[in-house]
This record gives C-alpha cells, sequence and structure tokens, in this order.
C-alpha cells in the first residue's frame, strides 16, 4: 500500500492496482500495510495508458464530494449516452468540475468555440452536459456557464472515442470534433448552390458514419486494409452514378488523411460518397 492521505491509498493485489478512497483509509498507516476492505468507500483503477500513481494523486487533491458528484454524472451519463465511463474519466470530470466552480467564484467565463459542433454531432452528449449543470447547481450550489456543458459532453464522448483506442485524449476528441465541422464546410465549398441541412436525419446518418469512420482510420493508423475485388467494382459504378459525390469524398478522405496522419483504404471513399450524395438529395 502507499498512502497520499489519510483518505487515499493505492493499493495492489496481485497484478491488480487501484486507488483506494475512504475516510481515515491511510490514516497513520505504514507504506506496504493491508488495507481494511471495510475502509474502502471507492475505488479507482486508471486503465489504458494513465499511471495509478498519477490518478492518485489526482484523487488526493480532490473533494471527496466533487468525487461522488462525477461518480454520479458519470452513471447518468451512462444512462443518456450508452456508454461505459472509465474511473479515469469519472476522476477527469471530478477535476473539471472543481475548477469550474473555481473559476465561476472569480467570475472568470472560458468560450468554447467548439458550441456548435458539440450540440449539433452529440447531442445525447450535449444534453447530458446540459442536465449536468442543473445537477451541480442543485448539489453544489453554484450555477455554472452553459460553455461548461460544452465541456463536459466533450468528456463523455472521449470516453466513447477511448473505447476503441486507449491513446485518446480531449486535446484528439476536440479535434475530432472539429474534423466533423470541416467535413461539411468542404462539402458546402464543392456544392455552392446546394445549402446542407445539417439538421436532417441525413445529416444525422452521415455523422454517425463519420465517427465510425475516424475511429477506423485512427484504429488502422498507416495501414490500411486490403480492398476486395467487389469493392473496386462498386468504386467504379458509384464513381460514375455520383461523380459529383465521389469527387467531394475523395477531398473529404484527403483533408482526414493529412488531418490525422494517416492512410485510408479506397472502399472508405465508395462508402462516403453514398453518404454524400443522400446529402445531395436532402431538400433543404
Amino acid at each position: 500500500m502507499q498512502v497520499f492521505n489519510n483518505n487515499v491509498v493505492l493499493a495492489e493485489r496481485g497484478a491488480d492496482r487501484a486507488v483506494l478512497l475512504g475516510r481515515g483509509i491511510g490514516f497513520g498507516r505504514a507504506a506496504g500495510a493491508a488495507v481494511q476492505e471495510s475502509a474502502v468507500q471507492e475505488h479507482f483503477r486508471a486503465g489504458g495508458l494513465q499511471p495509478p500513481e498519477h490518478l492518485a494523486r489526482l484523487i488526493a487533491e480532490l473533494n471527496p464530494e466533487i468525487i461522488a458528484l462525477a461518480r454520479e454524472l458519470a452513471e447518468n451519463a451512462q444512462f443518456m449516452c450508452d456508454v461505459e465511463i472509465p474511473d479515469s474519466t469519472v476522476i477527469a470530470m471530478a477535476d473539471h468540475i472543481r475548477f469550474s466552480i473555481d473559476r465561476a467564484a472569480q467570475g472568470i467565463r472560458m468560450p468554447n468555440p467548439l458550441r456548435w459542433e458539440v450540440s449539433q454531432f452529440y447531442p445525447r452528449e450535449y444534453s447530458f452536459g446540459l442536465k449536468a449543470l442543473g445537477h451541480i447547481r442543485k448539489a453544489a450550489g453554484v450555477s455554472l456557464p452553459e460553455e461548461e456543458a460544452i465541456s463536459l459532453a466533450l468528456h463523455i464522448v472521449n470516453a466513447q472515442f477511448a473505447q476503441n483506442s486507449a491513446q485518446n485524449t480531449m486535446t484528439r476528441t476536440a479535434q475530432l470534433t472539429s474534423l466533423l465541422s470541416q467535413v461539411f464546410d468542404v462539402i458546402e465549398t464543392a456544392l455552392p448552390n446546394h445549402e446542407i441541412d445539417r439538421d436532417s436525419t441525413a445529416a444525422a446518418r452521415f455523422v454517425t458514419h463519420l465517427r465510425y469512420l475516424l475511429q477506423r482510420m485512427i484504429g488502422r493508423g498507416r495501414d490500411p486494409h486490403q480492398v476486395e475485388d467487389a469493392m473496386l467494382s462498386l468504386s467504379t459504378k458509384v464513381a460514375d452514378e455520383y461523380p459529383v459525390a465521389y469527387n467531394i469524398a475523395g477531398k473529404v478522405i484527403m483533408m482526414l488523411q493529412m488531418e490525422l496522419d494517416t492512410n485510408c483504404s479506397d472502399d472508405e471513399v465508395v462508402y462516403l460518397s453514398l453518404h454524400i450524395a443522400r446529402l445531395m438529395r436532402t431538400p433543404r
């Protein structure tokens, strides 16, 4: 056992290491001592690439009530957004809430440039963020600005991406969210006389496809899979039937490859072309 303060210790059982939280769990305890299980109120596992020591230090700096609040919000997010929330995200949210409350007390308001993108591309997560503000107001007595709902929503989006890649960070999540908006910008630039209805059902399906496309591109890195012959034949057919959409899809894929520093297989252009063609058919 490694003691971080009276209420936080890092313990191990075989190869399993976890941060344990409990009132007085570390008081007067020496390094290597056994943990009394009856004293454990919460336990957290770092997961991914985060060292358990780093998680323990962060937890030791947080008010247990803020951690409990973040845990409640994470449980709400799991229900509302159908996503598993790892312990590391719970603590990241708690840390964010702490600083948000401190900023509110100082009258500091942080603008968030991703307001439109998050509200449009992640409606469930954004709805969670707005409800979380109400929950925080009741629990902590502090009214946070709407910009904080965006940041809380991004924590949940990040957890979704993290399910497929342990190396995702909030910075990467913000980058991917911005990329979704850039894709629409590329399409609308290529279609100056056709305004895309970003609130349409076709746009919603398109965004869902893009999110999985980005996950696949990140997961494959610079080693795309081999395209089947049947798909190559379909590619020619799609290019002939939807030449404009196919050309735009090529531009989008090229932009994504440059931004993500990765390669993409040719069949992704085919699928993307079909979604873009559907967008082009959607009336404004």
